[in-house]
């Protein structure tokens, strides 16, 4: 998780390592999925696949 949050720091994978927490909620609303989601993620699925953030 190290990596995706230097790679994506908007989701904040470094502070919650990826599990649902608000936080993680509320950066997908507001940043749609990248790469890394799992598509079957429910908090992913949720926001169908409005776009797709490209690694930098």
């Amino acid at each position: 998780m190290r990596e995706a949050d230097l790679r994506f720091p908007e989701y904040g994978f470094g502070r919650h390592k990826g599990y649902p927490t608000p936080e993680h909620l509320a950066a997908l609303r507001q940043h749609g999925p990248c790469p890394i989601h799992r598509r079957t993620f429910h908090g992913v699925w949720l926001q169908g696949e409005l776009f797709e953030r490209r690694a930098p």
